[in-house]
């Protein structure tokens, strides 16, 4: 469903169903649709089947529904369509897996899909116009005011699974959310000034308790979290979540990954370095997820966190994926991972090294891989290493190679070869 009232009436007839019963999975689709004004709107009609489809359809009704759309969604409500979908989810007794996503992500051929081919058949624009319009309002060409993607979806969804927790239920054990805003309304909302606001007693007192309890069932999760860079802002955001990932006692599957407009510069506020500060479980003495067996993390985190927090969940741990990554110091977190965990799968792409100048011996013939997997004793020259291949200068074949890290204090970029996932 997405968060339109037809798809909420939809969603009620089937959760008052018999069918109900058999409704194990779930997929909330958050995306907002882009505020188009009318010509806007109409040079995405034009972009997708060309000027002449003006002279054979009502595109005045077209546009009417498109409108009509916007305001379904501009006027849901968690008081009123928030609890009606909480209601449902209460009746849909075997879900054990949900989705809060946004089709903008990344989908090819979005229009097709399910929710959104129904809805491009009433206002022709769907999400593979809209993509392209994010795509030019991040690169300055439009402004995209008023259409930033929120966490309503993500609000009705995890109160809802604290509820069905609350009451005795079936707990959900699965959960992937996307979101992307430069602020959760629900926990910490904007000011008239732009600066966040205390979370009100409201969401704090009732809200919040039940998301916690909502991750605290958790056996898998995908976070993907994206942000503006802004240090008064997404400090708070990582704040909230690492509440509810340090409840989550029971994930044995996690991919963490944290999006923002890089800054290399260095140049960060005092306590907020690599914003580790905002994830305080980084820094524990002991394990976080006692039960965890697979870890996929796009987060910036020194290596001298990183690899004693690693070592405290060695007990489990045997899937590690770490990706686009500020680590700092890239040697000493690859030398360390196979001193530290007995891994049976590793995937490592983009670790970005600030430091001292990269050791360089003679070259054993090993792979990285092997080395990091335990199937080699030795850790290979990082210059030399078949895995790790250097091409100084631009013009690098991403199609050919993939960046394992790039050290931006000697302006050197390091890649390695594509290989399987597996």
């Amino acid at each position: 469903m997405g968060l339109f009232d037809h798809c909420l009436s939809k969603l009620e007839s089937l959760a008052s169903s018999s069918l109900a019963k058999h409704v194990k999975k779930l997929t909330f689709y958050c995306d907002l649709l882009p505020g188009y004004r009318r010509r806007e709107w109409e040079r995405a009609v034009d972009a997708r089947f060309g000027h002449l489809y003006h002279y054979k359809h009502d595109v005045d009704e077209e546009w009417q529904a498109y409108e009509d759309l916007v305001k379904e969604q501009q006027n849901w409500h968690h008081s009123r369509q928030g609890q009606r979908f909480q209601d449902c989810l209460l009746n849909l007794r075997n879900l054990v897996e949900v989705s809060a996503i946004r089709t903008t992500a990344g989908d090819v051929n979005a229009n097709r899909r399910p929710i959104w081919r129904r809805l491009t058949e009433r206002c022709i624009v769907g999400p593979d116009q809209w993509k392209t319009r994010i795509f030019e309002s991040q690169h300055g060409f439009i402004d995209l005011v008023g259409d930033e993607i929120d966490a309503r979806a993500a609000l009705a969804l995890l109160e809802a699974m604290g509820e069905r927790v609350s009451r005795g239920q079936r707990p959900i054990t699965k959960l992937q959310l996307q979101l992307v805003c430069q602020n959760f309304y629900f926990m910490r909302p904007l000011g008239h000034d732009g600066w966040a606001q205390p979370v009100p007693l409201c969401y704090s007192n009732t809200v919040k308790p039940k998301m916690r309890m909502a991750f605290a069932n958790l056996t898998e999760l995908d976070l993907y979290l994206e942000t503006i860079f802004d240090w008064e802002h997404f400090g708070g955001i990582l704040a909230d979540f690492s509440e509810f990932l340090f409840g989550a006692k029971q994930l044995r599957s996690l991919r963490f990954w944290f999006e923002y407009d890089e800054d290399f510069s260095g140049d960060w506020p005092e306590g907020n370095r690599l914003y580790t500060d905002q994830i305080g479980f980084f820094s524990l003495d002991t394990a976080v997820w006692p039960k965890i067996e697979h870890l996929a993390l796009k987060v910036n985190i020194p290596s001298q966190k990183l690899l004693p927090f690693l070592k405290r969940h060695a007990t489990t741990l045997r899937s590690l994926e770490l990706r686009h990554m500020l680590v700092q110091d890239v040697p000493t977190l690859l030398q360390g991972i196979p001193e530290a965990l007995k891994l049976d799968h590793v995937y490592i792409q983009g670790l970005w090294h600030n430091g001292p100048g990269l050791p360089h011996g003679d070259l054993d013939g090993t792979w990285m891989k092997k080395y990091l997997l335990r199937q080699a004793s030795r850790m290979p020259d990082l210059r030399d290493d078949p895995l790790v291949r250097i091409k100084t200068g631009h013009g690098m074949n991403l199609l050919e190679y993939e960046p394992i890290f790039e050290d931006r204090s000697v302006n050197v970029d390091y890649s390695s070869v594509a290989g399987e996932e597996g």
